[in-house]
């Protein structure tokens, strides 16, 4: 059996050369599939679905500013037949209280969930997505309440 110098692998040498903890967005992925250290400043962003809803989080590569996570949740409906739903929505958007975010309609009647919140240092993966977990926890009753109320658009978040 050949003798192999396991230490010279470019992956191996990346992550040796990485500080610890290694932190979300300190190491990417080149085009060819290879481990590097992350040479830009702009935010990991991370794309999930949560109770039915398309969300986006962005990390910030600078330290000390918050994580935002954002979600269009869909219409308040306008129909005839919707009343009930129509004041359902806009009663709970009235109503909503959320330490670290808002939910607003905009000029289209889509509803979107906007919220931030400082991960702990150091940003593990571990601790951001805790912040997340924390962040939907606070959104999960006006999720629950809007679910049946708005209409929600079968189009891929872009």
């Amino acid at each position: 059996m050949a003798e192999t110098d396991t230490e010279d692998t470019p992956i191996l040498r990346v992550i040796a050369e990485t500080e610890r903890p290694v932190e979300v967005g300190d190491l990417v992925m080149d085009p060819q599939g290879l481990l590097q250290h992350r040479s830009d400043a702009n935010p990991v962003t991370l794309t999930f679905s949560y109770h039915g809803y398309s969300f986006v989080a962005n990390v910030p590569a600078e330290p000390e500013t918050p994580l935002v996570l954002r979600a269009t949740l869909g219409a308040i409906p306008y129909s005839a037949e919707s009343v009930y739903c129509r004041r359902l929505a806009r009663t709970v958007l009235a109503q909503a209280r959320l330490n670290r975010g808002r939910m607003v309609r905009d000029n289209h009647s889509q509803v979107h969930l906007e919220m931030w919140m400082e991960p702990p240092r150091p940003r593990t993966p571990a601790n951001v997505v805790s912040t997340i977990v924390a962040l939907l926890l606070d959104a999960r009753p006006y999720l629950d309440l809007l679910g049946p109320t708005l209409q929600r658009s079968s189009a891929p978040l872009t």
